[in-house]
Formats: structure tokens, sequence, C-alpha cells
């Protein structure tokens, strides 16, 4: 066990229920696995009980970074994280080698979605490793990424994308081959193979677990599902179903009941999402950012053939035609066109289901990304 009796600091940046969250539970059983001895910070407000007992039940240390922060300038509430941490830099340094003179770390790993988050981290503590699950998208975080982040960067400082397009956008606005910077895509994992499914073959559920936020593109979703309750004339047709919280989601569920889409339903967040899945028929992805695609990933583990978007890393896990459909951002008749293919052709569906399984196990399964993930830790270490 190569990390067996390293001593780790892992900053962990959410603010909800989300991929980034789930990741950080990976990384905790990782180490747990491999013996290392964990300092877990995150930046979840207020504090996440559920979460708390996760990582405590495997013998590690968890604190709230407000906690972690007590006394210093960075206790303070944030709401442009990215913004915030370059305001707050030198306070974050000064903070990080107070903590390094008082808690000595082998190693510092850093799991953020805002690209620049704790970047004051790496520039102070050993052997940092940035686990990036977002990148620098939009204005505000184009030109952060241009005139101040990218000089922050030290030389030895791994970077671990979540896709290959992700790992291109870091070297885009941070110049990262500039600074030496190691930049190595590692595509997530959501666990173990699964067995195959026994969904109902006339099951008509068009599923989608995401936050429901701006980048994921609810307009658009509800677009699909309101053209696809029209052309369905009477005969039921899809029904969708949007499993995730956010800060659209009451806007979402009140623009369905003006429009009485009596086809959609909006659960919330729910951790038994197995149960959806296998429930589900087909898998929508509308994002018009996503760096990955952790729920996408999921689908294909559980079977389940996915309509995306052409949007960042997501022609990374489907294969047009081979476990589902791509199609342009906007282009709803051509989403509705390929759902519809999928919901209506058993024969089609059994055969991309298949095919999702055989692609999730040789990209994104578990002793693959353990195994990447380890060589990653331990190049950083040795440099």
């Amino acid at each position: 066990m190569p990390l067996a009796g390293r001593r780790l600091l892992l900053l962990a940046e959410y603010d909800r229920h989300g991929g980034t969250r789930e990741y950080f539970k990976r990384l905790i059983d990782l180490y747990s696995r491999q013996g290392a001895e964990v300092i877990a910070v995150t930046t979840f407000e207020p504090d996440d009980p559920n979460m708390r007992r996760f990582v405590e039940g495997r013998g590690f240390r968890l604190e709230n970074f407000s906690t972690f922060s007590s006394g210093t300038d960075n206790a303070r509430p944030e709401r442009s994280p990215a913004t915030w941490s370059y305001l707050a830099y030198r306070g974050e340094q000064k903070l990080f080698r107070k903590f390094l003179a008082q808690d000595a770390v082998d190693q510092v790993v850093i799991s953020v979605g805002t690209s620049g988050r704790f970047l004051s981290a790496a520039s102070v503590l050993p052997s940092p490793l940035l686990i990036a699950h977002g990148y620098p998208h939009g204005l505000r975080q184009q030109l952060l990424g241009k005139l101040i982040h990218g000089k922050q960067l030290r030389d030895d400082l791994t970077i671990v994308p979540v896709s290959r397009f992700s790992g291109k956008q870091f070297d885009r606005f941070w110049a990262t081959h500039k600074r030496r910077v190691q930049v190595e895509p590692i595509l997530s994992t959501c666990g173990s193979d699964l067995p195959p499914r026994n969904a109902e073959s006339r099951s008509s559920l068009v599923l989608t677990a995401a936050l429901m936020e701006q980048t994921k593109n609810p307009a658009d979703w509800l677009a699909i599902a309101r053209q696809s309750k029209l052309m369905a004339a009477g005969d039921g047709g899809p029904r969708f179903s949007w499993l995730g919280d956010g800060p659209l989601l009451e806007v979402a569920r009140a623009s369905a009941a003006a429009e009485g889409l009596d086809n959609v339903s909006f659960p919330g967040w729910s951790d038994d999402v197995h149960t959806a899945y296998d429930a589900a028929r087909v898998y929508l992805q509308t994002s018009k950012v996503e760096s990955l695609g952790l729920s996408v990933v999921d689908a294909i583990r559980h079977g389940v053939p996915c309509v995306v978007a052409n949007s960042g890393g997501l022609p990374e896990i489907i294969d047009h035609g081979v476990n589902g459909f791509i199609y342009e951002p906007g282009d709803i008749a051509s989403a509705i066109r390929f759902i519809l293919q999928l919901l209506k052709d058993d024969e089609l569906h059994s055969e991309q289901s298949e095919a999702c399984r055989a692609i999730y196990r040789e990209r994104f399964g578990e002793s693959r990304w353990e195994s990447a993930l380890i060589a990653a830790h331990m190049k950083a270490l040795q440099q």
C-alpha cells in the first residue's frame, strides 16, 4: 500500500449534494483502504452530519473550513469562491503555514469544483495534488486564470482534471505548460461494476440526476419534456424526472406547474440513486458546462443508455450510437428523436445497455481509477 502511513491534508470544496461531494467520499474510502492518515477540511456550511459520520467512521478527522480557519481573517462567508479565494490569498497562505507548523503533513490534496480555490494551500504545503472537478469557464474565471491563477502555480503542482477536455482548458487559461505543472487527467469512477439490471422493457422514464442550476440547462430540459408531451398526443409518452436540489429547483417546479406539464417530476435530492437509475429507461443530460458528468458515468454503470448534449467531457463517456446519443446544445428536436428511439426500440436499447456496462468497465472501473490516482500521488510525492 503505497500511501500507508502517509499523513494527508484533504481540502474539499462543496456546498451541496453533487459530484464533488461524492468524489470526496471516494477519496476517503481510497485513503482508508490504503492505510493513510487523513485530516479532512470541507467548505460545506452548516455541518454535514452524514459526511461527518462517514469520515470519522473511518478513523479520520473532519473539520469545516470556518472552524479550521477560526481566529484568522479567512473566517468569512463567501459568495464568489474564485474571487474570494484570490482576495484572501495571502491570509490563506498564513493560515496554511501556521497549520503546517502545528500539524506536519506529507501531502496536501485539494478536491475542488471551483477553479482556483485553495491554490494558496498548494503554494505552501508539500507535494500538492489538485483534483479539479470543474475547469475555467465563464469570463470571470477565464480572466482570473490568465491574469492571476497561472502565476500562482508551483512548478511541482500536479493537476488531476476529471476529463481530457478539462485538462486542455487548464492549459489554455492557466498556461500550465509554461510552469512545468503536471496535468494528468483521470476519468472518475462511481464504484464497482454492477450486474445487469432487470428494468422493465416498457418503462418510459427519462431520468436526470444533477444540481438544478443554470449550467445544467434546465430550460432545454423543460423544452424537451414539453415537446415530448405534445408529440405523444394522448398516448402517455415519456415521463421525465429530475433528481437533485439546487437554486433553480423551485423555479423549475413552478414553471412546470404553470404549463401543466404532468409528465415531469422534481423529487429533490435522494441518497437512493440506485433505485432511480434502475427505474429509468433513458438518462438525459442537457448541460451547457460539464467537466465530465459523474451522473452520466453512474448511468452507464447501471446500464442506462444516455442522451447528452455535446458539451465539455460528456463525449468522453458517450460514444454516439453505441451507448447513447449526442446532440448539439439547443437541438431539441434531435434530443427528442434519440429519446424516442431508445424508448420504442427494445433491441437497440438492449444493445446500448450492454455497451454502457462494457464502456464503464473499460474507462471508469474502480480499480483503474484507484491505480491511476495512487500513481499521481506517488509522482507528486517523489517530486
